[in-house]
């Protein structure tokens, strides 16, 4: 019984981004030579994206809070994620994540993610980290 309530409660946790996508590291001429990010539309669950945004003084639609709609703006998710800022702008990796039911709303960094309901595909916003 004990056993059948840790195994409960551990599918429960919530655990951090760590596939293989988001450990990948980066050649800066990686990184200088990634397309600028547009939305995450056809981004596959499991599929991993190195693109750049400029920095910008406005943001495009988001829905949700992370993960985000497919059809969200990867640089306007990665500004509401804290990962960059309008103002430098930079290299992110969106990964691909499987649609959701349900896309809640939230405010964070300056960016608001809007509710949406379900969508066919979602991504989540990490940092490019750069080869050591």
């Amino acid at each position: 019984m004990k056993a059948l309530i840790l195994s409960f409660f551990a599918s429960l946790l919530i655990l951090p981004v760590t596939d293989a996508a988001a450990q990948t590291a980066y050649t800066q001429a990686q990184i200088d030579a990634a397309e600028a990010c547009d939305d995450g539309r056809d981004l596959a669950e499991g599929e991993s994206l190195l693109c750049t945004c400029k920095a910008r003084g406005f943001d495009r639609f988001i829905w949700g809070t992370g993960p985000y709609s497919g059809h969200s703006d990867i640089c306007t998710a990665a500004r509401h994620a804290g990962i960059i800022t309008k103002d430098a702008g930079g290299a992110v990796v969106a990964l691909g994540r499987p649609g959701q039911k349900r896309y809640p709303e939230g405010e964070a960094n300056g960016s608001k993610g809007r509710s949406w309901l379900s969508f066919r595909s979602s991504f989540d916003v990490v940092p490019a980290r750069g080869a050591a």
